[in-house]
């Protein structure tokens, strides 16, 4: 997991409390930065103020400090597509976004569910039939060895 800037500072001062009171090294820019930090618990005014620091920071970020990552044009597309009757999803193919209103996406929708080459009505759910046959297979494919327990759970 990537650092935060909150943990990061956390370390740093970790790292100086633990070595507060030592000498540095002499070659230090010689080594290999370390990714070791302090324990926990050394020192409890250190681990507090680090604690309410973090609360602090992480409760002032919120939604309202926030400001957008689109511009105001870009803002007021999207509020005036959002306010529509539309459809918005994407596109089969091409990496698109298609905008359709509502009655079309329907109209779309039921020709291609009443073309029955491609799709039929069933009776019931079939779920519940699919999940017991790919569970028998998975513990046929397990007890055969040709999966491990990793790949059945």
């Amino acid at each position: 997991m990537k650092p935060t800037k909150t943990s990061n500072f956390a370390r740093r001062l970790r790292l100086k409390e633990y070595f507060s009171g030592t000498d540095p090294q002499n070659g230090h820019d010689l080594c290999l930065p370390s990714a070791c930090t302090p324990n926990h618990g050394r020192e409890l005014a250190l681990d507090t103020y680090i604690k309410l620091t973090t609360q602090d920071i992480l409760h002032n970020i919120g939604p309202r400090t926030r400001g957008h990552d689109l511009t105001r044009k870009q803002r007021d597309i999207i509020d005036a597509l959002a306010s529509r009757d539309d459809i918005i999803k994407p596109a089969d193919k091409g990496g698109s976004v298609v905008v359709w209103p509502t009655g079309k996406h329907i109209f779309e929708a039921h020709r291609q569910l009443s073309n029955t080459s491609h799709s039929r009505k069933l009776d019931g759910d079939p779920t519940t039939t699919y999940t017991k046959h790919i569970t028998q297979s998975l513990h046929n494919l397990l007890s055969r060895r040709l999966i491990t327990r990793d790949d059945y759970v």
